[in-house]
């Protein structure tokens, strides 16, 4: 289970899961693009867990959650709103607008392909 004493809704290139209208603790992350593809991070069960160290006598918030990374094919147009959009696969901008359409088709394309 990763962890992380940054909470993965802030990082950037960080899109919010939503499902039905509503914006679940899930996300999904745009790394890198290579040959037509996309590596996706779909982060969740988010939970906060407090770590002590005794050798520094501290103790630190960590985000500990689950993981599923992919490459999956970025297609060359979506439909929104009835227009149709290219996508630029060399931004990240073009590539997160897409994604930012369609995030729950993506999180169960993730799902099925399932854990590393």
């Amino acid at each position: 289970m990763p962890e992380s004493v940054i909470r993965p809704s802030t990082r950037e290139n960080v899109i919010p899961v939503i499902e039905n209208g509503n914006t679940l603790d899930e996300y999904l992350y745009v790394d890198e693009t290579w040959r037509g593809q996309v590596l996706m991070y779909y982060w969740y069960n988010i939970t906060e867990e407090e770590r002590y160290d005794d050798m520094v006598d501290r103790t630190t918030l960590m985000y500990v959650y689950d993981e599923i990374a992919k490459y999956i094919d970025i297609p060359d147009t979506y439909v929104e709103n009835g227009d149709t959009i290219t996508i630029d696969k060399n931004s990240r901008a073009s590539i997160r607008s897409w994604i930012s359409t369609c995030t729950s088709d993506i999180v169960e394309i993730l799902k099925q392909m399932g854990k590393p």
